[in-house]
Parts: structure tokens; C-alpha cells; sequence
């Protein structure tokens, strides 16, 4: 095997070792960035929940405290 044969095989020995090590590390990030979007995701979905329980909550009280605030008005109308 002439030096200019053993030059090219650790060439490409060499690339096929680096290809392999940038698929890897692709694929780590890869797997880190959809954990991150899954994680994102989540606490979305967790805002919209406490948005809606906000907006229930606040409709629930305004109905329970429109009867009471017509109380004084009405015991000013039968005391006339």
C-alpha cells in the first residue's frame, strides 16, 4: 500500500468518523429543541386554562354580586 493509499483511506476514515459525530450531535439537538417545544407547549395549554378560569371566575362573580348590589336600592324604594 503506497502513502498516497494509506493518505486517502484515513481521509475518509476521518470524514466518515466526522459525518457520523455531526448526525449525532444534529440529533441531540434535535431531540433537545423538541423537549424544549413540548415543554413550551405545556405551559401554553396551562395558560389558556387559567385565561378561561380567569373569565369564569370573573363572570360567576358578577352574577352572585348584581342581586346584592341592587339590595340598597330596593330597600330605599320600599322604605318610600
Amino acid at each position: 500500500m503506497t502513502a498516497a493509499d494509506r493518505l486517502e483511506l484515513h481521509i475518509g476514515l476521518a470524514a466518515v468518523v466526522l459525518v457520523t459525530w455531526l448526525a449525532g450531535s444534529f440529533a441531540d439537538t434535535q431531540t433537545a429543541s423538541q423537549a424544549l417545544l413540548d415543554r413550551r407547549n405545556r405551559l401554553l395549554f396551562q395558560a389558556e386554562r387559567l385565561k378561561t378560569l380567569r373569565a369564569m371566575s370573573v363572570a360567576v362573580i358578577h352574577e352572585v354580586s348584581q342581586p346584592f348590589q341592587r339590595l340598597p336600592s330596593r330597600r330605599h324604594t320600599c322604605e318610600s
